[in-house]
């Protein structure tokens, strides 16, 4: 919503500035105890606490107001770049930014990215396993007739994605003619404002997960398979430290499925020309689903989200986490005063159990859990 409104003024709903504010520590898990997380939030004692604790150093956590008094050169790596961020960071020296004044930028952190990776990906025509599903290049709609036709044509339902919300946000899930009724309004709203919607097949879902890569000006580097869980809306629900079993047993026995999959994306990322735009973490978002024969399949680009996400948090989490070990991780909201009890109670119930340096079991916070605490960010190692 930022990259869209493009402006310094723009302010999110209360909610999600709170949402973000409280969560804020997840970016410490992907920085080292050298570096500095800006963050604004209380009780970071106790989490600080936690992890030193267990043998995992914290890095220095600073608010915005103080990072000009640190007397060192560094580079600011947001958790993803807008104007709004540009503005933050307009007085902070030695720092790259993007300029959000041209269209190219904007179309680069919107849908019109996840839009372009697709075309690469179909436009390729080399050997995949077939495990794999590369998914067509969706439609473009940019009347209610056009999507009510297509709609017609699709047994499982169609999905229709604005160009410029991400994370859950910007989708309407339609599987029945009610349904399609109901989202008229908010159809003709969107149409109005951007042109058009992009339009794409719903799938029989059996699990959700990412490809984490991270890209410079000289290469790209896959950084592991991510699973999570999404609700029939698209919003997060949770990460897992271990291949769910909702899909394991239908894996193929060799990776070679895995291995075409990162060629695929790596490749069409290249023939984007990616390098020369971006550098940074991307989270391409993929989909285990059954076809029409009722055989489990992945297609590996639902979306691409240049930016970091939860599912890179997940694989630097899981660094930390027993390889023999299974959990989860999730975000939920409490109400004011809750978060400290929720916690102090799960430590107690769910006791930390070490092996090799390495945790085996039990409650990990993900966040502080002061009394001013809206949303916690907590795991579960069994």
């Amino acid at each position: 919503m930022a990259v869209e409104n493009g402006t310094n003024s723009y302010m999110p709903p209360a909610t999600l500035r709170k949402f973000e504010k409280d969560i804020a520590p997840l970016l410490s898990f992907l920085a080292s105890s050298d570096d500095y997380v800006i963050v604004e939030n209380e009780g970071l004692e106790s989490f600080v606490s936690f992890w030193n604790k267990y043998g995992f150093n914290c890095p220095n956590f600073i608010s915005l107001k103080t990072v000009n008094q640190l007397n060192t050169n560094f580079e600011l790596k947001p958790w993803g770049w807008s104007q709004i961020v540009n503005h933050q960071i307009k007085t902070l020296v030695n720092n790259k930014r993007f300029d959000f004044s041209l269209s190219e930028t904007k179309q680069l952190f919107s849908r019109h990215t996840s839009l372009e990776l697709v075309a690469q990906l179909n436009l390729n025509k080399q050997k995949h396993d077939p495990f794999l599903c590369v998914p067509p290049n969706p439609t473009i709609t940019t009347c209610f007739a056009d999507i009510e036709t297509l709609f017609n044509t699709e047994s499982n339902g169609i999905v229709l994605k604005t160009l410029y919300s991400s994370s859950g946000r910007g989708l309407a899930f339609i599987k029945t003619h009610d349904e399609l009724c109901q989202v008229r309004s908010w159809v003709n709203s969107q149409l109005k404002q951007h042109g058009y919607l992009l339009a794409e097949t719903l799938l029989d879902k059996v699990q959700d997960a990412s490809f984490q890569f991270h890209v410079n000006s000289q290469s790209i580097e896959f950084l592991g398979l991510n699973f999570f869980d999404a609700d029939d809306q698209g919003r997060f629900l949770k990460e897992h430290f271990e291949t769910p079993e909702s899909v394991k047993p239908y894996l193929p026995d060799s990776n070679t499925w895995l291995n075409d999959a990162v060629e695929l994306l790596t490749q069409a990322l290249l023939d984007m020309g990616i390098m020369k735009k971006y550098e940074g973490p991307i989270g391409i978002d993929a989909m285990f689903f059954k076809d029409k024969q009722n055989k489990i399949r992945l297609q590996p680009c639902i979306e691409a989200n240049m930016r970091c996400n939860m599912g890179l948090v997940n694989l630097y989490l899981k660094k930390r986490i027993h390889t023999d070990s299974k959990g989860f991780w999730q975000i939920h909201p409490c109400k004011k005063g809750e978060a400290k009890s929720f916690f102090e109670d799960q430590i107690e119930k769910h006791p930390i159990e070490m092996d090799g340096g390495l945790i085996r079991k039990g409650f990990i916070p993900l966040s502080p859990f002061s009394d001013d605490q809206q949303f916690v960010a907590w795991g579960m190692v069994k």
